[in-house]
Formats: structure tokens, C-alpha cells, sequence
């Protein structure tokens, strides 16, 4: 069973990939069945959706562009997902790749506890790949136009492999917003490309994830399709088989 959404010319792309994140987490497969119960969501199917904008990188840390950006979080996720009030607590974030965290007293020292995650090649989460991840971000050559947000955190410690530690050198409001900034990319993948030849490397052959989608196929200007995570720490989640986005003329053209 297939949901189609809206009329996909007119469809955009900040639109698309908003319901996207809200999809992902619902039922996909009710098609005409009325008598399904919204409390019982049913698994299967497609999520598709129209763009006019294809995506301009299958790395975070090279796109300039939000609707990739937010396609790649369904793929790559952060370590905790941001309250939608910027005033909201600490206690507010969601977990997600970290299950906790805490401060030191003086405020300059972040701790993420990880939860048992795994990339969808079956390959650990782990806090090296949290560094890995800082690294790239923080990285000239990689030249990530979200740097700013890293600008206070000194260094990124590794603990054990589900502990880290984020060192700032500023007791400031919005440590934790900045410390979760930008989805974790795995270093055994990621890491064998040299951060200098990043803004020339293919990112889109690579199918792998921690995120409830990984990328299946790409086709430019086409269409992309984004397949159930068969690893995804999330039990019976995402519900979609899978999420389709067919790439459109602007419907001012015609």
C-alpha cells in the first residue's frame, strides 16, 4: 500500500520533508481502510512525496540545503533531538543515540551516555564515531556551514566506547543545543575518505545509517527512495516500508 501526499508540483520541499518527520513515526499502510483504528497504526507500505528541489549532497557537513539536510535526518541521527521551545530544559531533549547526559558543576563539561546502537551494516555506535563526527565538523577543509555552533567546545573525550565527553570553554545557556547540533556520521565509513577530498566525493553511494531510513537508490533529478533500517534501535519503528520523493518541475513552469 501506497500513501500519496498531495499534489507533488506543488508540493515544497521544506513542506515535503516536514512531513516526512511526521510520518515516519505513523502509520503508512491504512490506505482506504477507515475502520483502522488510529491507536493501532498498521506497519507497511510508502510514504511519497514530491520535490522541486533535488538534494545537493548525501553529506550533512557539505549540503547548503535544508531539504536535504532534514532528508538526511531520518538517515544520520543526532545524539538527542531539541525541545521545539528554545527555553525548554535539559530535561526536555529527547534521546535519541545518547539514552543520558549531565553536566559537570562547573558547568565546562558535557558527559553523553550512548544507548546500544548500531549502524544498519551492523557496526557498533560509538563514541569514536561522536569525535569522528566533531572532527568533521570542526574541520577547514570540510568547511560545515553550522561550524559556529561548535565554536565553544574545546574537545570532544572519549571515555568508553558509549562515553563521551563534550568540553566547552564557556558556561553559556545553549551548551547542550550546540553539543547535539548535526547528525552522527560513522567514522569506519566516513573516515576513509580524506576530509580534503570531501568536496568532491560521491556521498550518495553509500547505503548506511543509524536513523529509522537508509538511503536505498538515487536517481538525480529523479527520485529517491529511502528503505526501512533493518537495524534501527527503535522496535516495530519506522512503521513505512519506505519513503519515495519524486523530483518535479515547478509547477510555475508549465
Amino acid at each position: 500500500m501506497t500513501a500519496t501526499l498531495l499534489t507533488p508540483a506543488l508540493l515544497r520541499p521544506a513542506v515535503a520533508l516536514l512531513l516526512i518527520a511526521a510520518l515516519a513515526a505513523v502509520s503508512c499502510g491504512r490506505g482506504g481502510d477507515e475502520s483502522a483504528s488510529p491507536a493501532k497504526p498498521r506497519r507497511g507500505g510508502a510514504i511519497v512525496l514530491g520535490s522541486i528541489s533535488d538534494v545537493d549532497s548525501w553529506n550533512e557537513y557539505r549540503s547548503q540545503q535544508s531539504f536535504a539536510v532534514n532528508l538526511l535526518r531520518r538517515v544520520f541521527l543526532r545524539l538527542a533531538l531539541e525541545p521545539g521551545s528554545p527555553e525548554a530544559g535539559p530535561d526536555a531533549y529527547t534521546p535519541l543515540l545518547a539514552e543520558s547526559w549531565s553536566f559537570s558543576e562547573d558547568g565546562l563539561a558535557l558527559t553523553f551516555r550512548l544507548r546500544e546502537a548500531t549502524w544498519s551494516d551492523g557496526r557498533p555506535v560509538t563514541a569514536a564515531d561522536v569525535r569522528f563526527t566533531w572532527l568533521a565538523q570542526t574541520s577547514e577543509e570540510v568547511a560545515w556551514i553550522g561550524a559556529s555552533a561548535k565554536e565553544h567546545v574545546t574537545d570532544v573525550e572519549l571515555v568508553d566506547p558509549r562515553t563521551v565527553i563534550f568540553h566547552f570553554d564557556l558556561d553559556y545557556p545553549y551548551q547542550l543545543a550546540d553539543a547535539v547540533d548535526g547528525g552522527i556520521i560513522p567514522q569506519h565509513v566516513f573516515g576513509e575518505v580524506p576530509f580534503d577530498q570531501w568536496t568532491t566525493h560521491d556521498w550518495s553511494q553509500y547505503s548506511i545509517g543509524s536513523g529509522p531510513f537508509i538511503l536505498e537508490s538515487h536517481q538525480p533529478k529523479v527520485e529517491t527512495v529511502l528503505v526501512r533500517n533493518p537495524h534501527y534501535f527503535a522496535d516495530g519503528l519506522p512503521l513505512a516500508d519506505s519513503v519515495v520523493v519524486r523530483y518535479v518541475p515547478d509547477a510555475v513552469s508549465y
